[in-house]
């Protein structure tokens, strides 16, 4: 499956829901932004208070709102496994290294437990492998010659 190919099933699942399109972009965006700030990469106090817009954008969606019940504990999880990769992502031990290689990939659940509520498991196990691909190409282009699920 390319790229593309895997847009337009997400698109299919889920393309028909606006809200829960709109929440899962401004929550990339979001936890980006974040990713920024911590990485000192933008520190203006215009950035700053542009990311603290975007947070009110996400928490107060329709469809954060509509699924807060689900959604809470799933960033509530991902919040936490990002502090603990910022923790470790510099370490002198290996293993914290590579386990905070992984941790930082877990907003990726915010997308699938978007999916999930909208389209069910099946959609999710139909995209979640090429997904994670398309993710680490993204994180990694410099080592990236050929992933494939």
């Amino acid at each position: 499956m390319s790229d593309d190919e895997l847009l337009k099933k997400i698109a299919g699942y889920i393309g028909h829901d606006v809200e829960a399109c709109r929440f899962i972009k401004a929550y990339i965006a979001y936890c980006h932004a974040i990713d920024d700030i911590v990485d000192e990469k933008m520190c203006s106090s215009e950035y700053i208070t542009s990311v603290t817009s975007l947070a009110s954008a996400v928490y107060t969606s329709n469809f954060w709102i509509k699924n807060a019940h689900q959604l809470y504990l799933v960033d509530a999880l991902i919040n936490n496994d990002w502090a603990d990769s910022c923790l470790w992502e510099h370490s002198t031990i290996e293993w914290q290294k590579n386990i905070a290689d992984v941790l930082r990939n877990t907003a990726n659940n915010m997308v699938f437990a978007t999916i999930f509520i909208v389209a069910g498991r099946g959609a999710v196990r139909d995209i979640s492998l090429h997904f994670r691909a398309v993710n680490y190409k993204f994180n990694y282009p410099e080592l990236f010659r050929e992933v494939s699920v």
